[in-house]
């Protein structure tokens, strides 16, 4: 069961947002979302609802024209844009659709990127943990050192995860990363990642058109439904 709701770890009150290039839609209004530490949130959102705006309020890269966007207790619209990109880089894990990995990398090497951005030194433990959690992923040791373009899409959603934890952030984000896998490799990805936001006691946000995977989660919002702009 998810801890209460006076634990949370996302917490947006009154925030408002529209871009300077049109200025007369307010892509978004809500008036108040929250998430409780370990919690596991389903969020559907069409083309259009304003979801990808606010991925990206809660992962600071953009704030709010009014209102309050809270992660771990940290207001994100009072910091400078590089207490974000560190914040960011710290507190928040990001599984995209793509991946995002660097092709011609091995898979630790993209894995260090990330303690890169964090600003931590290439001796920190964490990197050295990476051998460690490619282990727990089941990506084997023969695979650690090969060009991400050399293996399976299996292995690289794998190591997508394993590039996502690493700093061991309190907030996970996938942003709908099963949306061109078959039922096979979804439904495997998907018990990957539980089993792994579990284990690390993550706070899970998944986006997605598809209701199918709703019964992972502890509940689903619909974007459309809490976002009173668009």
């Amino acid at each position: 069961m998810p801890p209460s709701d006076n634990e949370s770890l996302i917490e947006l009150k009154e925030v408002e947002f529209t871009y300077p290039s049109d200025k007369d839609r307010c892509v978004l209004n809500l008036p108040e979302w929250k998430v409780s530490a370990g919690e596991r949130v389903l969020l559907i959102g069409e083309s259009g609802s304003g979801k990808s705006t606010l991925l990206k309020l809660l992962s600071g890269i953009l704030v709010p024209d009014r209102g309050s966007v809270r992660v771990a207790g940290m207001a994100l619209e009072t910091m400078h844009s590089r207490q974000r990109d560190r914040f960011r880089a710290e507190q928040i894990g990001y599984v995209a659709q793509s991946f995002n990995l660097i092709p011609y990398l091995s898979a630790v090497d993209n894995i260090k990127l990330a303690n890169y951005f964090a600003h931590e030194s290439t001796n920190n433990p964490r990197v050295l943990e990476a051998a460690s959690v490619l282990d727990d992923l089941n990506v084997t040791e023969l695979h650690w050192h090969r060009p991400i373009r050399e293996l399976s899409a299996g292995q690289q959603q794998r190591i997508a995860i394993a590039r996502a934890i690493i700093n061991r952030p309190r907030l996970l984000i996938a942003d709908e990363p099963t949306s061109s896998l078959d039922q096979s490799n979804r439904d495997n990805f998907m018990s990957i990642l539980m089993k792994t936001a579990e284990t690390h006691e993550m706070t899970l946000v998944f986006v997605s058109h598809d209701l199918t995977l709703g019964s992972y989660f502890d509940r689903i919002d619909s974007v459309s439904d809490i976002n009173m702009g668009g």
